[in-house]
């Protein structure tokens, strides 16, 4: 933390912003490229330190203990999941799904869940966007 327990990094002090000008996680990492859902919530970790020991940040603390271990079983099965999108997994998922592969499959294939097939082909316009609730 810059060396100075009382100061936010700067990437988690962007990503605060972010938050507090009513940013969704999505919007965030678009703009931040590079960065995971776990960055946020690092983030989020942090700014809750520097306000002192109290039960919510000991309820984070463990929470993040959780998260590791759930994200430890996602990725034993799917090795990328939750990872950032390369350019070139991009163009191989266009090309996969151009030959008419299923879901499952480029899934298998590119080692990511198949929730995660699905958001991205929408992403990349190669399917509509799901309507939301």
């Amino acid at each position: 933390m810059n060396g100075d327990k009382t100061q936010l990094r700067s990437r988690s002090r962007e990503i605060l912003r972010m938050i507090g000008r009513g940013h969704s996680y999505e919007q965030i990492l678009a703009a931040m490229p590079g960065l995971t859902y776990r960055n946020i919530f690092r983030a989020a970790h942090e700014a809750l330190k520097l306000l002192g020991p109290d039960d919510e940040a000991a309820e984070v603390s463990g929470t993040i203990r959780v998260q590791d271990e759930r994200l430890r079983r996602i990725r034993a099965e799917h090795p990328r999941a939750y990872e950032p999108w390369t350019k070139d997994e991009d163009l191989r998922l266009g090309s996969m799904f151009a030959t008419r592969k299923t879901v499952d499959e480029i899934a298998a294939i590119l080692q990511r869940q198949p929730g995660a097939i699905s958001s991205r082909l929408a992403k990349l316009g190669l399917v509509p966007m799901p309507k939301q609730p």
